[in-house]
């Protein structure tokens, strides 16, 4: 296909983007916001010629809508009680097949703005209401997990629910090690006339005065100071006396928890590489294990390790998994190394660009906008990825859409009504301030992009208002 028909071919096409200015002309203005030179393309999105018809995604969640409309207050709270009922309906020492009942009323009722039920979806969401139900102790959940038991609880704390407040204190403690946090939580729940939380509050504050700790069996604390690092060479059995770049990594990221790293890491490959059902269950325990210790050489620090994951895997390439474990083990040599497979977060660290912050946005939106805002980003990086503009820093701004899209499918998922109502919602997504910064430039440029259609702009506008507006909290 020639030039000109490819432009009229993706000019029919919803939601994608052209080339409308020859190479060599200034940089767009969202790229030289993020601080990305892409060899100066400007790109333009197209909307279809009806806006009325948004590009194909699932509808908004069912669990949040009924037919006749969202519950009232006194519905939210009928439904919240009911759930709590049922929790307590069990016997014989399991009570989980009414857990997705349970689920599908706290649902509702969060849906409606009840804090004690989004609370309780928390709850669900770490394990610890199965684990009750089981009458079992609560395994160590994922990280997918605890990120999703972390928004429901800060999202239940902030509308003042004591509940919501208590298991955010808990999950600080036994689960992050944070103790500072943790009594800040336990404070607001205790001043609102939470006992337990007081008692939790009081036990705490004793344990930390007397140098005693976590408990016994939680995650410890993380008390600052730099643990003993001296270790032994495997081959000579001779001290080390400066830490080796590993160790300081783990003591750095990790807080000295080899396991927790390690843990941390094979989470996020398996993601990245088709989760526990799809390419990388095909492999075998010692088949991981050559592919996790490839990739934790490069050293990822928390706050990046979604996105390192995500490059190796795509290094890799799609049904690779496999053969690539087969060189490693044969001959590391044959194989690429991991700094090969991950240009983009070598390159960060060269440049000592790597951030150590995440934040938790509330992006108010309706559902149309929301999925307009996610079709158009990924229509560009496709479009990118398929006529590459020339400009060293492509693969870094490609990836940084590809992320900012994964988390935007997230945050979608566990959207509530707003409270402005007006059929607006809010989404919670979890971003670094320099994905935010690239949400907001391309928002910032087609917002006023004079050459647009009008209702293209009206609906940047809209999500630039929106990301300009959005609160912010520390994620942890």
């Amino acid at each position: 296909m020639d030039e000109a028909a490819q432009n009229q071919a993706a000019a029919a096409a919803p939601g994608v983007v052209r080339n409308e200015i020859s190479v060599g002309t200034a940089v767009s203005m969202s790229v030289v916001q993020a601080g990305l030179v892409m060899g100066g393309i400007h790109y333009h999105f197209e909307f279809p010629s009806n806006l009325s018809t948004p590009p194909q995604l699932p509808p908004p969640p069912e669990s949040f809508a009924l037919p006749d409309g969202l519950l009232t207050e006194a519905q939210a709270e009928e439904a919240y009680e009911a759930a709590c009922r049922l929790e307590m309906e069990w016997s014989d020492g399991d009570g989980t097949e009414n857990l997705p009942r349970i689920e599908q009323l706290h649902r509702l009722a969060a849906g409606a703005g009840n804090a004690d039920a989004m609370a309780r979806l928390g709850l669900i969401a770490e394990g610890r209401m199965r684990a009750r139900l089981r009458g079992e102790m609560p395994e160590e959940p994922s990280a997918a997990e605890l990120e999703t038991a972390m928004h429901w609880y800060m999202r239940s704390a902030q509308l003042g629910s004591t509940f919501g407040a208590l298991f955010l204190g808990t999950l600080f403690e036994e689960r992050l090690g944070n103790p500072t946090e943790a009594l800040k939580w336990y404070k607001k729940a205790a001043d609102a006339g939470h006992q337990t939380a007081r008692s939790r509050y009081d036990g705490l504050q004793k344990r930390l005065s007397l140098g005693l700790g976590a408990l016994a069996g939680r995650k410890q604390f993380d008390d600052g100071k730099h643990r003993a690092t001296a270790r032994r060479e495997p081959m000579g059995e001779k001290p080390v006396n400066a830490q080796s770049a590993f160790e300081h990594w783990i003591e750095q990221e990790w807080q000295g928890n080899e396991a927790s790293a390690f843990a941390a890491c094979l989470f996020e490959l398996a993601d990245a590489c088709g989760g526990p059902h799809g390419e990388w269950g095909t492999l075998t325990e010692n088949e991981q294990a050559v592919i996790l210790g490839h990739f934790s050489t490069l050293q990822p620090t928390r706050v990046a390790l979604p996105a390192v994951a995500f490059e190796y895997q795509e290094s890799i390439g799609d049904g690779n998994l496999r053969a690539f474990a087969a060189r490693l083990s044969a001959d590391p040599r044959t194989a690429a190394s991991a700094q090969e497979l991950a240009p983009v977060w070598c390159q960060k660290m060269r440049e000592n660009r790597v951030g150590s912050q995440e934040l938790t946005y509330t992006i108010e939106l309706d559902f149309q906008d929301y999925d307009w805002m996610k079709s158009l980003l990924d229509s560009l990086a496709e479009q990118m990825q398929e006529n590459p503009p020339a400009g060293s820093r492509l693969p870094e701004y490609l990836l940084d859409l590809k992320m900012i899209s994964r988390e935007l499918a997230k945050g979608r998922n566990r959207a509530v009504p707003a409270v402005s109502g007006d059929n607006r919602w809010e989404f919670f997504v979890i971003l670094t301030p320099e994905y935010m910064e690239v949400l907001k430039a391309h928002s910032a440029q087609y917002s006023e992009d004079r050459g647009a259609p009008a209702d293209f702009q009206a609906f940047w506008k809209r999500v630039d208002d929106a990301l300009n507006s959005a609160p912010s909290t520390p994620f942890p």
